[in-house]
């Protein structure tokens, strides 16, 4: 996750209000939540080419009689992909329940409890929205609430809630990631993981593994519900292609900046997709991709 000094949020209305208020009327949703370019474009919900989305089996990494063909679906996964669900990760699926269960507790308080824990100027822990850099900029039609995990000094505890209420599985579909150029619905298997590669492993992996461009969709009627755990790199390292990357390559195909840097610029690309990424590629990786060649983010429901 990103580290809470690489900056804050502007502040925005609360969704879940939002939502209560159009729901009671015949308002139309404010046009700064409405992303009609993306509405339009075509999804595919097609529970064949979902199957053909990469899955890992952690017993099989771990075992020696499998682990090679295993590591080399993973590898293949990270290169032509960049996502993929993982299964048999040894957490027990009580776990799992109790997580989404504290999750939606917490959502389901009123507002006046969740503002306790909102979040603070300079602070990207707590609850609100992220990447609000503009007053004109679309927003997502969702609450956040973000907590820092590790290192355990990071954590701030006035953001720490003390109560969480029952769980109700929510519909799965609503994932969506862009593949060749159209939107896939994401069919998650009961007590996996879905593994998003990201920005900062393509970037060090000199374009090698891909970061997807992936998107959540509002359902017509029903709530959506979605906790994602984030890895980051020290707040001080460096991000670019790893040196013995770069001498195999021959190039560096993408720049190199500080971590902060990183996060702060990542912050005002407004979640313009790949945007971010594809603007710290290196001049020889626009002119012949990524490996050599030439190439041509809980949502209520909304008011109907």
């Amino acid at each position: 996750m990103a580290h809470t000094e690489a900056g804050g949020s502007l502040p925005v209305p609360n969704v879940q209000a939002l939502a209560q208020t159009y729901n009671r009327s015949d308002e139309q949703i404010p046009e700064r939540y409405i992303r009609v370019e993306e509405a339009a474009e075509e999804v595919i919900i097609d529970h064949g080419i979902s199957s053909a989305i990469p899955i890992i089996d952690v017993s099989k990494l771990l075992d020696p009689d499998s682990s090679k063909e295993e590591c080399a679906k993973l590898g293949s996964a990270c290169r032509q992909w960049g996502f993929f669900q993982v299964i048999n990760h040894g957490v027990p699926n009580e776990v799992i329940s109790n997580f989404r269960n504290d999750i939606t507790e917490f959502f389901k308080q009123p507002l006046e409890s969740k503002k306790a824990y909102s979040m603070i100027p300079g602070n990207l822990q707590g609850y609100g929205q992220h990447f609000v850099v503009s007053e004109n900029q679309k927003l997502d039609w969702a609450d956040l609430f973000s907590l820092v995990l590790r290192p355990i000094d990071s954590r701030d505890m006035r953001f720490w809630p003390s109560h969480p209420p029952s769980f109700r599985q929510a519909d799965k579909v609503g994932l969506q990631i862009r593949k060749d150029g159209k939107w896939i619905a994401i069919n998650a298997l009961d007590g996996a993981f879905i593994v998003n590669i990201g920005d900062t492993l393509e970037i060090l992996s000199n374009g090698r593994y891909k970061s997807i461009e992936h998107r959540a969709m509002v359902h017509p009627t029903r709530e959506r519900m979605s906790a994602a755990v984030f890895h980051a790199v020290c707040r001080d390292a460096t991000v670019g292609p790893l040196p013995e990357l770069v001498k195999k390559d021959g190039e560096a195909r993408y720049s190199s900046m500080s971590y902060m840097d990183f996060v702060k610029r990542f912050f005002t690309a407004k979640l313009g997709g790949r945007g971010h990424v594809e603007s710290l590629k290196s001049s020889y990786s626009r002119q012949h991709g990524p490996d050599g060649w030439m190439e041509s983010h809980s949502a209520p429901k909304p008011h109907a």
